[in-house]
């Protein structure tokens, strides 16, 4: 973001990494906890409602962009009482039996950026998305990962041997889907005993038993001796690295920036042809895309990619390819400042 335009300000609910990054980068740091909305916690809404509206004013802020449903709401009201514009940012692709709030609240942002057009979609009226909804696709920062990095230095690291690695980066919670991977590391390995798995993720509080339900299931099927779990690491690039085929197994995915990540290691990826995902990956050229909940599909996939080392390479070179001309994270953030600029230019 060029800074010399920009001045930003970050409110989020608690310390963290994220709150020690923005600081890093001279951005200034709001905590501000916005509770769920309901009449249970009408008192709390109520104080940050106030507290987001003081923080506007007092640091002269002219253009909100949320993120989460909660926050879109609160930030509206606020941006409303006092004309500034807002932007709201999904995310998400709903599920079935889920409300889609924003699409019901169309009418209270200014602009509404997807990361994805499947995301846009959402908000399709008479078929047509309207003009307030923008497609802003995710961006990764490409000098941070390399198709190049010292293997087997990694694979040290992570305990893995000589074996092939399949491996999935996720969070672990149960809409991701983690259980079907492991199915299929199970049926694969009864194909063969030359490859590992690896799932790379964590949890949020109220599901901090999944290690240990991941881990249940695994030895179920007896694979201990062919399963690796590690918590998300800092530097992606290094598990990455280890990966020879990157598997995707989550249902209704927006824009995975595992997908992009494990791309922009040139890293074979194998991924389930729904969601945002067809815009990620060019089907057959810069990686395998199978249909959702065809077990067998996926694990023959898998299994032909294990045994054929160079269209692995040749996926993966295409893959850090495609992330490099239309991924790359100043892509983003250029689409980002632009519609900053006309969003303030249409407010003045």
């Amino acid at each position: 973001m060029d800074r010399e335009t920009f001045n930003l300000f970050l409110a989020i609910p608690e310390e963290g990494k994220l709150s020690e990054y923005a600081r890093s980068l001279n951005i200034k740091v709001f905590l501000l906890k916005i509770p769920q909305l309901n009449l249970l916690h009408c008192f709390s809404i109520f104080r940050a409602h106030n507290s987001l509206i003081s923080l506007i004013k007092k640091n002269k802020i002219d253009l909100i962009h949320s993120y989460s449903p909660r926050n879109n709401i609160l930030g509206a009201i606020a941006a409303k009482l006092l004309r500034k514009p807002i932007i709201w940012h999904e995310r998400n692709l709903p599920f079935d039996n889920e409300k889609d709030i924003s699409r019901q609240l169309l009418f209270l942002p200014d602009i509404i950026i997807c990361n994805s057009g499947a995301v846009a979609k959402r908000f399709e009226i008479k078929d047509k998305v309207p003009d307030k909804v923008k497609t802003i696709l995710n961006g990764v920062n490409v000098k941070r990962f390399s198709a190049n990095s010292d293997t087997m230095t990694f694979r040290h690291k992570f305990n893995l041997d000589k074996r092939k690695v399949v491996g999935i980066i996720s969070n672990l919670n149960k809409r991701k889907n983690v259980e079907y991977f492991i199915d299929i590391a199970a049926k694969l390995a009864q194909k063969r005993k030359d490859v590992q798995f690896v799932i790379v993720g964590d949890t949020f509080e109220e599901q901090n038993n999944r290690f240990e339900e991941l881990n249940k299931l695994i030895s179920n099927f007896g694979l201990e001796d062919q399963f690796t779990l590690t918590k998300f690491v800092d530097n992606t690039y290094e598990i990455l690295s280890c990966f020879n085929i990157a598997a995707h197994v989550t249902e209704r995915e927006a824009c995975s920036r595992a997908i992009l990540e494990s791309m922009a290691c040139g890293k074979a990826v194998v991924a389930l042809n729904e969601g945002g995902n067809p815009e990620l990956i060019e089907n057959n050229i810069s990686g395998i895309l199978v249909e959702p909940r065809n077990l067998d599909k996926f694990t023959d996939t898998l299994n032909k990619l294990l045994d054929n080392d160079v269209l692995c390479s040749q996926l993966g070179e295409m893959a850090r390819k495609r992330i490099t001309e239309l991924f790359d994270i100043n892509i983003n953030t250029k689409l980002t400042e632009d519609l900053y600029k006309q969003l303030y230019k249409d407010n003045e």
